[in-house]
């Protein structure tokens, strides 16, 4: 009995979620989340919109994080200039919002990379 009321239970999280998606958001962005969910197996109780915004932001800090230890690391180990150090946040910057408009280029640069013997890996479980 106890696995027919998880089951019951899942089902009204869910028409729970699609209520408040379609009283916020409309029809609309029930049949985009529902899609979304389909292609990306996401099974967590929030919208569409809210899982691509927690998204925005963990990119974001990624982003300012590898900046930051990039930056360390030039000015500490490799002595780089002020100025060297500004360009090379402007090129990095450039890059990554070349990336955000294209993702096929970060294959591209990895294998970049891999001319250069290091391998880069773009997912935790490869």
């Amino acid at each position: 009995m106890g696995k027919q009321n998880d089951i019951i239970q899942g089902i009204n999280q869910g028409l729970d979620l699609a209520l408040r998606i379609v009283e916020k958001d409309g029809v609309d962005e029930l049949r985009k989340t529902i899609d979304f969910r389909n292609v990306s197996g996401c099974s967590l109780n929030i919208s569409r919109k809210d899982v691509q915004a927690a998204t925005e932001k963990m990119k974001y800090h990624s982003t300012m994080t590898a900046i930051a230890i990039s930056l360390t690391i030039l000015q500490n180990d490799f002595f780089f200039s002020n100025y060297q150090m500004e360009k090379f946040n402007e090129l990095f910057a450039e890059h990554v919002n070349k990336c955000c408009d294209n993702p096929a280029l970060i294959k591209e640069y990895c294998e970049k990379a891999e001319e250069a013997g290091i391998f880069l890996k773009m997912d935790k479980e490869g």
